[in-house]
């Protein structure tokens, strides 16, 4: 078993670096070998998950029938992998405010827990980084209310109906009821708020004894929506605690199957 291991690690290594010097031609197929496009396909089989993600990867490089019939379903996951989960956050709220629900958490601590799905999952992906990157962007597009089409084609992903309906309706309180997400009031006093314009040279301060401090703040938020300067604007969701539209699970698969384009 080791020794197998080994050789597919091996055999791993020296096709990421024939592939990354040329092209997915057939002297680069050739150069491997029946011998190593076998065993590359036996590694998608491997007990490890990033050991089958190489293999696939190195795999989409080759323009043969069996390796298409092979990876064609995507990326072979086994009960007890460990993927990351993007969701797409939803808006609860009661007689104040809108709430951002960007955690399991704060979903089942909602006025509505248990009523509806509250949150969507929306991609899956096995390194973390990788999902923090497509919820971040995620976050940034709803906040920015760009294209979602745009999103999706930049990470190829496939968002059914249902999904996209959901993010629409982000888009729409985005749009319409930011002046009323639930915020950290010890977190917006004017000092705060004042400090914030100064440090990312946001030309607006404080009206002394003629606004209060949330009268300032929705100043700021329209500021920065007008400007269209969203950058600054997520920065100012992060210093209000207002939360994110898109959020990062850790999650274990359940029983043997398949990812594609971040799909189960």
């Amino acid at each position: 078993m080791r020794s197998t291991r080994s050789r597919t690690r091996s055999v791993l290594s020296s096709w990421a670096t024939d592939c990354a010097s040329r092209s997915a031609s057939a002297h680069s197929q050739s150069s491997a070998g029946d011998a190593g496009i076998d065993l590359l396909i036996d590694a998608l089989n491997d007990s490890e998950i990033k050991i089958r993600v190489k293999a696939f990867q190195l795999l989409q490089n080759v323009e043969l029938e069996k390796v298409k019939q092979v990876i064609d379903k995507g990326i072979p996951l086994k009960k007890g992998d460990k993927l990351y989960s993007v969701y797409a956050s939803d808006i609860d709220y009661n007689d104040e405010f809108y709430n951002l629900l960007d955690s399991f958490e704060k979903a089942e601590n909602s006025c509505y827990a248990g009523e509806c799905e509250l949150i969507h999952k929306i991609s899956c992906y096995v390194y973390k980084n990788q999902a923090k990157a497509v919820a971040k962007s995620l976050h940034q597009t709803i906040l920015s209310c760009t294209k979602l089409s745009e999103f999706c084609r930049r990470y190829n992903l496939q968002i059914n109906e249902h999904e996209m309906n959901h993010l629409k309706t982000l888009f729409d309180y985005t749009d319409e009821y930011m002046y009323e997400l639930n915020y950290h009031n010890g977190l917006a006093t004017i000092s705060d708020l004042n400090d914030f314009c100064i440090f990312n040279d946001i030309p607006l301060e404080s009206r002394v004894a003629q606004e209060e401090s949330w009268d300032f703040k929705d100043r700021i938020l329209k500021h920065l929506k007008k400007t269209r300067n969203y950058e600054k604007l997520s920065l100012f969701f992060d210093l209000l605690q207002i939360g994110k539209f898109a959020f990062v699970e850790e999650e274990i698969v359940n029983q043997n199957g398949y990812l594609n384009n971040g799909k189960i």
